[in-house]
């Protein structure tokens, strides 16, 4: 399953964008510009952020199957972050993606429900519930 960015990553990084913009074209001492001009200007550079950002959405971030965790890095390829050894599981925990060890401790994976879309979470939810695991310890404990 591949993870891609949220939606709401968008109107961020372009306000984000557009407050630097605005700051910096306060501080050009060379430019005398009314307000029109700095309300154009901060809108075309938080608006070309957000193109970008948008562009970005298709691109998957990160991988998980049942090999493991993996992140794609900048030159196309991937990189294994965390193998699923032999009793191991992803569980989805907290608004929190962890791998469930066959000693029955939780580790932490940095993958957080803000950070992939709201589709692609439902997805992980469904594939890696915490029930099972839940269901497994009361059927042996």
């Amino acid at each position: 399953m591949k993870l891609r960015f949220s939606f709401a990553s968008v109107p961020i990084a372009a306000g984000i964008a557009a407050a630097a913009g605005f700051v910096f074209t306060l501080f050009d001492p060379g430019d005398d510009m009314d307000f029109v001009e700095l309300a154009a200007a901060t809108a075309i550079i938080g608006g070309i952020v957000a193109l970008i950002a948008l562009v970005c959405l298709a691109i998957p971030h990160s991988k998980i199957d049942e090999r493991g965790f993996w992140q794609f890095l900048n030159n196309g390829g991937m990189q294994l972050v965390r193998p699923i050894g032999h009793g191991e599981r992803f569980v989805v925990r907290e608004r929190r993606l962890f791998v469930l060890r066959a000693d029955g401790e939780y580790e932490q994976l940095k993958l957080y429900r803000w950070s992939v879309s709201r589709s692609t979470w439902a997805r992980l939810a469904a594939a890696y519930p915490l029930e099972l695991a839940e269901q497994d310890e009361s059927a042996t404990g």
